[in-house]
């Protein structure tokens, strides 16, 4: 039998003593008890569903078995990321040893073998608030594999623990269990974790970082190597793509860039990126698959390359690592990141994870910590992720990166829009300081890519998410200075009162409210976020404000301002329709302090309506329209207070807004540029589904008819900024036809 660490215990100890490990005291799980366990896994994953799945007893162990073969979509997955599994686990198992006790039995073993050739094991544990995952060293050799599942007295305890056999093949993989053991840690393993414990505690914390302090990420994820494959797909240069894909992210009242696999910038590469960013303003986080080596020259040199030569860049928000963080690789992440703040010492190192279990461990480190909350039709989680993680971290802020995309397996399941606005607002309202969805562009998977849809798909065009994520984005940014300065805190005993009532058509999982009330406390103010988790209905809210509660304060819903720009002391008590999602944000405070921030918010309304009226601007000067107006309220606002200004601002936006639809070349060019635009999304979509049906090779001939239509269309969105939109017109007059005839020609093929 071989015995091995994973994870944590893998980087602190050499090998296991077995003498001291068979001394302790555990609870076991053999044979017997694991062939009562389920095949079921958590509802948030998908992709275990519809594969036929079996357990059997066999004379020493549990066989698990999964038949893989009508899996089209393994066929053109990445062999090395395993996908689709079959589960064994404690869900729906009645058992009165869960939940596990983890401050006595922090390791957990797990005795097991593979018994077919591409069969890949994993486990993953479920804990109050959050889950864990971890692959194991997949032979066909019986080991007992080790991994302490506690880090710093989190998480307390295991409620759940699922098995889980992957497959990278169309076959029937299988693999067998002898034994699953929570244990305390030997006298060894407790030496060692604290030893390890006070080396980390005596290494140098994240130093403050007065970026983290003054600006509130709300952003996407881009991939520089996709950026440079669409640029190419598309016919145009990459700075042209850069230009529209900044331009894109402003107009969504978006302020941050994450860019994956950075260190596939070439310097010219990095010169386009930058260039583009400053123009509009936007700050970026490259996030580079940067090598752990062991060798610390190599490092160094690295670091030098990627870092040092541009620490200096106007924009730069944070570094970063690409790739999913490892337990065993603290102890190099470490060096990575002192090296980092040596080269810079200025800009931040952040990470972010799809585990949270590891951030017991790795947050404390960290400038900025962020986790990925990729699991479908689960978007009542993320306010629990925030709660339970936030304090982990000795860093500035905490990140939560959503879905946008569809995996190339079909999952995680593309979020509604209410799904989106419910995670958004419930990710602020526990505490979260920054916003990512993931991801922004796509190659197509038709043409060799890994997602089947994205926020803007293969071409820059459109989503219901992207656009959804325009009104959550501008609300959030407004608000940013407030949300930096206050902490989450609990609501005093008594403070409000309220009545619900939803429709009959809500949907909730059991024990989900249908709203919930979080403060974040600030100094000498309150926010008091209201959410509804519906997201399907309307809740309708009777709200009641406990007048001792506010007694010398006012109170004004922050909400209502952004959208409608007029500022109007709230009563205390009164009635709220809330749609799937929403959130009201009430300020409470004193009547300076709600002056004050009134003034703070209609500033960054103002800012971002410039930067609209920028981008607009450049446009109408293209096409020689007279913009005198709203040029000299530029220059110089008139008006006298801040909400004589604000509503003048509003003026300039909508009457430049009127100026450039007036003109024809510009409203009849955007017009057909929309119709083929959401005729080439119809497209992708019908491509993706043919193939998913495994007709690669149809998809991918169809696929070819589309390409010159997606290029003359980026052309012609390029030929608009430009002052050409007559040319455009022109153009797209048989465009759209040719698109929608090839629309119908692939549906017919599916």
């Amino acid at each position: 039998m071989v015995y091995e660490y994973s994870g944590y215990l893998k980087a602190i100890l050499s090998a296991p003593d077995e003498a001291q490990r068979d001394q302790t005291d555990h609870i076991a799980f053999g044979p017997d008890d694991l062939a009562h366990w389920t095949t079921t896994d958590l509802p948030a994953f998908t992709e275990w569903l519809r594969i036929p799945v079996s357990r059997s007893r066999t004379d020493h162990a549990v066989e698990l078995k999964g038949k893989f073969e009508d899996v089209r979509r393994i066929d053109y997955l990445a062999s090395d990321e395993p996908t689709y599994w079959v589960p064994l686990g404690t869900l729906g198992v009645r058992d009165d040893r869960f939940p596990i006790d983890l401050n006595r039995f922090p390791i957990l073993e797990i005795t097991c073998r593979c018994t077919s050739q591409n069969a890949r094991l994993a486990c993953a544990w479920a804990y109050p608030g959050g889950l864990a995952f971890d692959a194991m060293h997949s032979t066909q050799q019986w080991r007992t594999i080790a991994r302490k599942i506690q880090h710093n007295g989190f998480p307390a305890q295991l409620d759940a623990l699922i098995l889980r056999l992957y497959s990278t093949v169309r076959a029937t993989e299988s693999a067998e269990i002898r034994e699953v053991r929570f244990r305390a840690m030997t006298p060894r393993e407790a030496d060692a974790c604290e030893h390890d414990a006070a080396r980390l505690e005596c290494s140098a914390p994240p130093p403050r970082a007065e970026v983290l302090d003054e600006f509130v990420p709300l952003g996407v994820f881009v991939d520089a190597q996709m950026a440079q494959q669409l640029a190419q797909t598309m016919g145009i240069s990459v700075s042209e793509y850069w230009q529209l894909l900044f331009e894109d992210v402003v107009r969504h009242h978006q302020n941050c860039v994450a860019i994956e696999n950075a260190e596939r910038f070439t310097r010219e590469d990095w010169k386009e990126m930058h260039a583009a960013a400053l123009e509009y303003g936007v700050r970026f986080v490259p996030l580079y698959g940067m090598p752990l080596a062991d060798d610390p020259a190599l490092l160094r040199d690295t670091v030098d390359e990627l870092v040092r030569a541009n620490a200096d860049v106007p924009g730069l928000l944070a570094w970063g690592i690409s790739t999913e963080p490892r337990e065993q690789d603290l102890p190099k992440l470490l060096q990575v990141r002192d090296l980092v703040y040596k080269a810079d010492p200025r800009h931040p190192f952040v990470i972010t994870t799809r585990n949270p279990g590891k951030l017991g461990l790795l947050a404390p480190h960290f400038a900025a910590v962020g986790v990925n909350h990729f699991h479908s039709r689960n978007s009542w989680g993320v306010q629990e992720v925030v709660e339970t993680h936030l304090n982990l971290s000795r860093g500035q802020q905490f990140w939560v990166v959503a879905p946008g995309f569809v995996w190339g397996s079909g999952a995680p399941e593309w979020s509604t829009c209410p799904e989106l606005r419910l995670m958004v607002n419930s990710a602020f309202a526990a505490g979260g300081r920054g916003f990512f969805t993931y991801l922004f562009h796509n190659v197509p998977i038709w043409i060799g890519g890994s997602c089947q849809r994205t926020l803007t798909g293969p071409f820059l065009t459109f989503s219901d998410l992207w656009q959804e994520l325009d009104q959550r984005m501008e609300r959030i940014n407004a608000m940013a200075p407030l949300i930096l300065g206050a902490r989450p805190e609990p609501i005093p005993e008594g403070a409000y009162t309220m009545t619900l009532r939803s429709e009959e058509k809500a949907q909730l999982p059991n024990g989900v409210p249908l709203t919930t009330a979080s403060r974040l406390r600030g100094d000498g103010y309150n926010l008091f976020f209201l959410v509804s988790h519906d997201i399907r209905g309307m809740a309708s809210i009777n709200l009641s404000i406990n007048p001792d509660f506010v007694e010398h304060l006012e109170i004004y819903d922050l909400s209502d301002f952004i959208q409608d720009r007029r500022w109007e002391r709230m009563p205390l008590d009164r009635h709220l329709e809330m749609f799937p999602g929403q959130a009201h944000v009430f300020l409470i405070a004193p009547p300076d302090t709600c002056r004050h921030f009134r003034d703070v918010v209609a500033h960054r309304l103002m800012e971002d309506d410039r930067r609209q009226l920028a981008i607009n601007m450049r446009l109408a000067r293209q096409y020689s329209i007279d913009v005198s107006p709203v040029e000299e309220f530029l220059e110089e606002p008139r008006g006298g207070d801040t909400l004589e200004k604000l509503s003048l601002t509003d003026w300039a936006r909508d009457r430049l807004l009127d100026l450039i639809y007036e003109n024809p070349e510009i409203s009849d060019a955007r017009s057909r540029i929309i119709e083929v635009s959401a005729a080439l999304c119809a497209c992708d979509g019908a491509l993706c589904r043919l193939h998913s049906l495994g007709k690669t090779e149809r998809a991918r001939e169809l696929g070819l008819k589309v390409l010159p239509i997606a290029r003359e269309l980026a052309h012609m969105r390029l030929e608009l900024r430009h002052g050409r939109g007559k040319l455009v017109l022109d153009q797209t007059r048989g465009l759209s036809v040719r698109a929608l005839e090839l629309v119908n020609e692939i549906r017919a093929q599916t």
